[in-house]
């Protein structure tokens, strides 16, 4: 069966237009970091959010929480974790 006049002529083509999307490219491994670092900074960002939420809702409970991520992350520094990880 033949594909018609011309199918070969558009075969390289359409190879050269296919190869990026074989091997992602090095800008789009960067982008692909870059929307993976936005992306975890919104969650701590989501996180501090609700901590400042329930803060302001009960004075006494916002103290507790406070205190509570302050030892979370002694703790963590004593155990050696990555300071970027606190």
């Amino acid at each position: 069966m033949s594909l018609g006049v011309g199918w070969n002529s558009h075969q390289g083509v359409i190879g050269e237009i296919a190869k990026p999307l074989a091997a992602p490219s090095y800008s789009l491994v960067l982008r692909l970091k870059e929307l993976e670092g936005q992306q975890e900074s919104l969650l701590k960002s989501v996180i501090c959010a609700f901590n400042q939420l329930l803060d302001l809702r009960d004075l006494g409970t916002g103290i507790h929480s406070t205190r509570l991520a302050e030892w979370a992350v002694r703790i963590a520094r004593k155990m050696g974790l990555p300071e970027a990880d606190l």
